[in-house]
């Protein structure tokens, strides 16, 4: 791999950061967007849409947060090379694990680029303390899951922020007990919210 190669990637690296950061940027806005939801749904007194646009905003809000430590991780790889390539230190290990790098970036697939950046770090000796955790976290099970307790503290937060009592539309007990089955299980898929806002959008 010549010089030449090494900087062309470097260069769709920075690009590929820049976008990873532009898709963070967007998916917290989606999560906003999702909040004012929440905060529309209490105000008409309909507590189970107001669930399903919580879990909406939490997901976007964690989906933001995996695109940002993604773009860091490309961020750090790149001044890695960088820093090899000045003091003319590229060893064959970086570029081995570099050559594969340029296809993978211009996909712009966060799996596939997480799995990637796994790859240089673990080849370059630069294992991140995180290493598997991001590519892992773009899965699909894993990003479409919500814990009930976040769901909880979103609608509470959002009540409390707009001086919202909400105690009476809700009832009595704990939040998680208030809100739609009682008997269903600790995390939401995206299947059932998406079934569930269908349901609410047809009454």
């Amino acid at each position: 791999m010549g010089k030449d190669d090494i900087y062309d990637i470097m260069f769709n690296m920075k690009f590929a950061a820049k976008q990873m950061n532009k898709s963070a940027t967007q998916a917290e806005k989606a999560s906003e967007k999702e909040k004012m939801n929440v905060k529309k749904a209490l105000e008409k007194g309909n507590p189970e849409a107001a669930r399903i646009y919580a879990e909406n905003a939490i997901r976007k809000r964690n989906e933001s947060l995996n695109y940002l430590r993604l773009a860091s991780r490309i961020d750090a790889a790149h001044s890695r090379i960088q820093t090899a390539v000045q003091m003319k230190a590229v060893t064959k290990a970086m570029q081995s694990s570099v050559k594969g790098m340029d296809k993978i970036l211009g996909s712009m697939d966060p799996m596939k680029i997480a799995k990637v950046m796994d790859q240089f770090e673990q080849q370059v000796g630069t294992m991140d303390v995180n290493l598997g955790t991001t590519d892992a976290a773009f899965q699909g099970a894993s990003a479409s899951t919500v814990p009930m307790g976040q769901v909880d503290s979103l609608l509470e937060q959002v009540a409390a922020e707009n001086n919202m009592d909400i105690s009476e539309q809700l009832g009595g007990g704990p939040l998680r007990t208030r809100i739609g089955n009682p008997q269903q299980s600790n995390e939401v898929t995206e299947d059932d919210i998406s079934a569930r806002l269908a349901k609410l959008q047809s009454l």
